[in-house]
């Protein structure tokens, strides 16, 4: 980076750090959240798994849930910098603040796009002692590497990647529905080499845990045995944890991962039956794969509670991926609002809606009548969302409002999880 935009980024850095602080602890102080972020509440749910593999090492058991379930990237990272839960949530919130500011560079986008994305509200996981950060800046040095046309950069971040999470299970096939897409020789000798990296960052990843545990494949048994992650069929309705304090997130995030299916449908349907182009660009075909792969994970091979296939978690796998923050830089504020485009967010909404069962009061815990206004809560604030892809007169008072009411969320998210609550 030249002199300019490593000032821009340290702006960034530093007045996103500063207005979260400052608004997190006046939050605190009239009374509307309750919890500051320590070294104790900071290590809840997967963060309490890291952390063990940091002061313990990885053990398998065959009989309860273990760490050998996670991969090593982060925990690695975590050990070698010997900090406490608290720096390492930092340090992880100025590895995404930075991936954020890379992305807006690279898509030549303006701070509103920034401000949009950095609101979600699922973003909070950025803050905490989870792999997401370390993740999220490898994937958008990948992404980086690719519209550069850096071969080597592809290739160690695809690496790096998957030693932190085994992503080959998302990306292997984002890369063969892009080549069905481009039928193009660097697309092929990217992707190629792209595919042969992940696997062997994953490679790395078991071997890591295997040695460790004793098992080579104790990273599988503990997530099929312990975590409930084996294929299965999709039973319905849908459910999650926690009812009406996370199902409007999860169902958001289900929302999202369709749009991305029915976007994907239709570009394939226009160029390989009627023959006509679309305007999807490389890095947005592998995006919108890998949503609709987080799908199909999370309705073929996420746990089944009480007969119902369970979406935990979707919102963190969703809201906190990188590739759909790329698509969202390229394409936020950019269509224009008319019944036509407007008809997919609301189609989607309302299978969302059905899918989950209405009124789904088994799920939230209210009668009938509230259950209906709950639901169609959820499709109102997932249509709200929605609009900040649209350009048109009024966005400029429009955004301000949902962002601030985002940021709120996603705060109040954050003291919920430092409460212990899960969110995902």
């Amino acid at each position: 980076m030249d002199s300019k935009t490593t000032l821009r980024w340290f702006i960034y850095l530093l007045v996103t750090f500063s207005s979260y602080i400052i608004g997190y602890f006046l939050l605190v102080q009239l009374g509307v959240l309750s919890e500051f972020p320590n070294n104790n509440n900071l290590l809840n749910w997967d963060s309490s798994w890291y952390h063990s593999i940091v002061n313990e090492g990885y053990y398998l058991d065959l009989e309860n849930q273990c760490n050998a379930g996670f991969f090593p990237g982060f925990p690695y990272l975590w050990k070698l910098l010997g900090a406490t839960p608290l720096m390492i949530s930092i340090i992880n919130g100025g590895l995404f603040i930075s991936g954020l500011f890379i992305l807006k560079e690279i898509t030549q986008s303006d701070w509103k796009k920034y401000l949009i994305i950095l609101s979600l509200p699922s973003t909070f996981f950025f803050f905490l002692p989870y792999s997401e950060s370390l993740f999220y800046i490898f994937a958008i040095l990948f992404i980086f590497g690719w519209v550069k046309g850096e071969v080597w950069m592809i290739i160690i971040f695809a690496i790096l990647l998957s030693v932190v999470r085994p992503v080959f299970f998302f990306l292997i096939p984002a890369l063969v529905v892009l080549n069905l897409f481009f039928q193009d020789k660097t697309v092929f000798k990217n992707s190629f080499l792209t595919i042969v990296s992940l696997l062997l960052g994953a490679f790395i990843g078991f071997v890591i845990i295997g040695l460790e545990t004793g098992d080579l494949f104790a990273y599988s048994k503990s997530q099929v045995n312990q975590w409930g992650h084996e294929f299965k069929l999709t039973s319905l309705p849908l459910t999650t944890w926690r009812g009406y304090r996370i199902l409007w997130l999860d169902a958001l995030a289900l929302f999202t991962a369709f749009i991305a299916l029915f976007l994907l449908i239709k570009a394939f349907f226009f160029k390989k039956i009627k023959g006509k182009p679309h305007d999807l660009s490389q890095l947005e075909v592998i995006g919108l794969s890998y949503l609709v792969m987080i799908l199909v994970y999370v309705l073929f091979f996420h746990p089944v509670e009480d007969g119902r296939t369970t979406i935990l978690s979707i919102n963190r796998y969703v809201f906190c991926n990188p590739f759909l923050h790329y698509i969202l830089f390229k394409r936020l504020i950019s269509i224009k609002l008319e019944a036509s485009s407007l008809s997919l967010p609301v189609i989607v909404s309302v299978i969302i809606l059905f899918i989950f069962g209405i009124p789904f009061y088994s799920i939230i815990g209210l009668d009938y009548n509230n259950s209906l206004v709950f639901g169609v809560a959820i499709l109102i604030f997932a249509l709200a969302q929605s609009l900040l892809i649209y350009k048109y007169k009024l966005l400029k008072y429009y955004f301000i409002p949902l962002v601030i009411l985002n940021v709120l969320l996603q705060l109040y998210l954050l003291n919920s999880y430092l409460k212990g609550n899960w969110i995902g």
